[in-house]
């Protein structure tokens, strides 16, 4: 048996309620698996009945059924996995389960400890598979950033040796001019400054990009292998320290960023039509802040009435843009991004990228990046006051980060971008927003 069918097997005999192997486990009416003494502290309501702890229906504690089979099944996994399981070097105790927050293996023990009492834990396998998916998600835009510096690596060794073959027509002319020094004093004396540009350029292309691309490649090679590798390692060696595998791919990929991206700056400016009644506009439409009181303005058929936004003047369709915005205000909420068109904007709709709308905020001092089927809570070094917005159309990517420290937040990638996409800011009590 595979690595990956086991891990699965050991998901299908573990408690959704103690997240451990089932004890003693019991089926009740609509047909789910619980250990019995997890269903004996479940409280009754009238007649005798509780909710399935899975899908809510009503059930019977008098007609809870041991199911013998799984039982079985449950010891036979305890035994195979005694041969893989690595245990909690602190209680001893199998690490079977995940901290999201601190993203690290725990035990039975660890969960009972005051530090992690009130952080998300899901089973070592599920958690595996997810992080799996996000690791072979991120084989993607490292091969492409790894193709971009082979590119660049080729063109410098292209460019290196003209500049070699500069060198050797500069000694031909230096052989021609020895026989005319006397006639073209001057004109040899301007040439040796051109012949000393270019054995600076030699100098700099070789000391420096050729270096410097090389080093790229090896370290992004390195990485490449080092992820492939870990792809296919057992859930607990994935995990063990896929919090510092993450940042190093955000780190390789978003390296250069900075530099790449004032290439692509676009001046963003809002949409009057489009704001809510609680947004005012002021700087020229640059600025946008949530108010209390609505403001009289007409009605417009592009104009949100349901959610607090506004919209970018502009919308993209194709190629790369970028753009900034500054808070000058948190507020109680705030979320920016890109939304597609058409959208209907006086109701409601859901915030996710099923429903063409891509967003990273801020809610209540956390961060968010609105995915499916739940938002992904965000774990930063820093609280951005000014933050970039990369799109990249034909890919189907857009970042999101710290402009002034180029941390990165969050990476929307191979969205499925058909439609013109504008600018969308949704902003909650006391948000205040600028575009720089």
């Amino acid at each position: 048996m595979s690595s990956d069918d086991f891990t699965d097997l050991k998901a299908e005999v573990t408690c959704c309620i103690c997240l451990d192997f089932f004890r003693d486990p019991v089926s009740v009416e609509c047909g789910h698996n619980f250990c019995r003494s997890c269903l004996e502290v479940c409280e009754e309501g009238p007649g005798g009945c509780f909710p399935c702890p899975h899908c809510r229906r009503a059930s019977y504690k008098r007609d809870l059924r041991p199911n013998w089979e799984l039982g079985s099944v449950v010891r036979t996994v305890k035994r195979l996995s005694l041969s893989e399981e690595r245990r909690c070097e602190a209680h001893g105790q199998p690490l079977r389960l995940f901290c999201e927050e601190d993203r690290a293996l725990a035990c039975a023990g660890c969960v009972r400890l005051r530090e992690h009492q009130s952080h998300c834990l899901r089973p070592a396998a599920e958690a595996a598979r997810v992080y799996k998916e996000i690791l072979e998600e991120w084989l993607g835009p490292l091969s492409e950033e790894m193709e971009g510096l082979l590119e660049a690596k080729r063109r410098g060794e292209q460019y290196k040796s003209q500049m070699k073959k500069l060198e050797v027509k500069k000694l031909d002319i230096v052989s021609e001019i020895e026989g005319l020094r006397y006639l073209l004093k001057d004109k040899e004396q301007k040439l040796q400054y051109i012949m000393a540009d270019i054995d600076r350029v030699l100098t700099q292309v070789e000391n420096t990009n050729m270096v410097k691309l090389s080093n790229q490649v090896a370290s992004l090679s390195t990485l490449i292998m080092e992820m492939e590798k870990k792809c296919k390692e057992p859930a607990w060696e994935l995990l063990r320290n896929i919090k510092g595998t993450l940042s190093r791919c955000s780190e390789v990929v978003f390296q250069n960023l900075k530099l790449e991206v004032k290439c692509y700056k676009v001046v963003v400016t809002l949409d009057a039509r489009t704001a809510h009644r609680s947004l005012r506009l002021s700087e020229g439409w640059k600025r946008v802040t949530h108010t209390t009181q609505e403001l009289l303005v007409p009605n417009t058929p592009k104009r949100f009435t349901k959610n607090s936004c506004v919209l970018g003047g502009k919308g993209f369709a194709s190629g790369r843009h970028y753009w900034e915005v500054e808070v000058l205000q948190d507020g109680n909420a705030w979320f920016i991004g890109v939304m597609g068109e058409p959208l209907s904007r006086n109701k409601g709709f859901d915030w996710i990228p099923d429903s063409g709308v891509w967003l990273v905020g801020r809610v209540n001092g956390d961060y968010w990046a609105r995915t499916s089927p739940k938002i992904t809570k965000l774990s930063l070094r820093d609280c951005p006051k000014k933050l970039g917005v990369y799109l990249d159309y034909s890919l189907g990517r857009l970042s999101v980060f710290n402009s002034d420290t180029m941390e990165h937040l969050y990476t929307y990638l191979k969205a499925p971008f058909t439609v013109t996409l504008f600018p969308l800011f949704h902003l909650y009590e006391d948000a205040d927003l600028r575009l720089v």
